[in-house]
């Protein structure tokens, strides 16, 4: 894994962290497929990409950890297991 950056989508001024795993690109908007309550994107366009920095430094330890990170229609897994619980629900 590549360590997270941040970009900018001119087109609708948003923010969002990109990286590598396994041969796969990944953007985030928000933290909220790791479990995270970091979202740049309700910040002023101002602070956004500070804000976005931090949740790259977030996403980073959290898949080192072994964090379990699932596609967008949560059917396939990118990285890391499934609890016992996540497979219930």
């Amino acid at each position: 894994m590549n360590y997270p950056t941040v970009h900018l989508n001119k087109s609708i001024n948003k923010v969002y962290v990109s990286f590598k795993l396994n041969e796969k690109r990944i953007r985030l908007y928000s933290g909220k497929r790791i479990h995270s309550k970091i979202n740049p994107n309700s910040h002023p366009l101002t602070e956004r990409e500070d804000v976005a920095w931090l949740l790259c430094a977030e996403v980073y330890k959290y898949i080192i950890s072994g964090g379990l990170l699932l596609s967008n229609d949560k059917e396939d897994i990118i990285t890391g297991k499934r609890s016992d619980i996540e497979y219930m629900k």
